[in-house]
Formats: structure tokens, C-alpha cells, sequence
């Protein structure tokens, strides 16, 4: 997966935009007034997650989470302390999504995270659930799902047809 800088003025609504993706997005006015949205989606064949965005039940923070039958993970928290500060609050004018989308082409899609303004501001992370979708930390120690990419600058990316995360500045 690699990125790059193309400019492309419509590119879709959200965030993050591809043709085949599985996509929800709140903004940070609704989650202030303690709004969610979620879905469910197959990440790969018979294998779902369950994406959830909503305020944290208590303080300000946001939560984004996956769950797997009876696990979940809280993805924001996972992604370093840099992020997880900036995203302590919902803030008005930003906007939250999470999606599911095969970005590498392997069959099996990535999850999404992004938060940003759609003006001058986005930091996005595509993560990448291994196979049994275990989620938190295995055996050896290791995250699921695991950062494979990660973005701050621009204001909208999308993905082409290469495949390649483009990125409008």
C-alpha cells in the first residue's frame, strides 16, 4: 500500500472515500449530544465485526470500537498516545468515521479510522485485522488489529484505481 498526492476535487462525502467500501460517520456536533452510529460488516468471508462510534459513557472521550462475537477493542486507544490526545473530545466541526475496505486487493479489508474538519485537518489510520480475528493482544504480545498506515495532513484522502491512498491537500 503506498501513498500518494493527486488532485482530485470530488472524491466523495466522507473522510475516507473508495467505490468498495462499508462506511460510517458521525460528526463531532452529534456525538457532543451523545449520538452513535454503527454497523456491521464481513471483513472476511464469514467472518464479521461490528463497528461502533459513539461518546465514551463517561467523560468527553470518543470511542471507536470493533467487536468479534464477545471481544472488542477500543481502536483510538490503541493508536498512541498523540492521537488518542487529540481525539479526547468530540469537537464541533469535525467529523468521525470508521469503514471497511479492501485497500491491499487480498480479499480480506482493512479498517479505517479517520477524524478531521473535511477543510484543513486529517489524521486517518488504516489497521489491518489478522486472520481469527482475535482482537487486543495474542500470544506474542502482538496488537489485532495491527497500524499498517498512518496519515495527518490534508483534508479528505481517498483510494484510486491502483490502489493507491491518495491524499487531498
Amino acid at each position: 500500500m503506498t501513498l500518494s498526492q493527486e488532485k482530485r476535487d470530488n472524491v466523495g462525502k466522507y473522510l475516507f472515500n473508495a467505490d468498495e467500501m462499508e462506511s460510517i460517520e458521525i460528526s463531532g456536533k452529534d456525538l457532543q449530544k451523545r449520538k452513535k452510529c454503527e454497523m456491521s460488516t464481513e471483513i472476511t468471508k464469514g467472518e464479521t465485526l461490528d463497528f461502533v462510534i459513539k461518546r465514551e459513557d463517561v467523560g468527553d472521550g470518543i470511542s471507536m470500537k470493533v467487536f468479534s462475537e464477545n471481544q472488542s477493542i477500543d481502536l483510538i486507544s490503541n493508536l498512541g498516545e498523540s492521537l488518542e490526545e487529540k481525539w479526547a473530545g468530540a469537537k464541533k466541526g469535525f467529523f468521525y468515521q470508521m469503514a471497511a475496505c479492501d485497500i491491499n486487493g487480498d480479499g480480506e479489508k482493512e479498517i479505517i479510522i479517520a477524524g478531521g474538519n473535511k477543510k484543513d485537518v486529517l489524521e486517518l489510520c488504516v489497521l489491518q485485522v489478522k486472520k481469527n480475528l482475535e482482537l487486543g493482544y495474542g500470544e506474542e504480545e502482538e496488537e489485532n488489529p495491527q497500524l499498517i498506515k498512518s496519515i495527518n495532513g490534508g483534508y479528505k484522502a481517498y483510494l484510486n484505481d491502483k490502489r493507491k491512498i491518495c491524499v487531498i491537500k
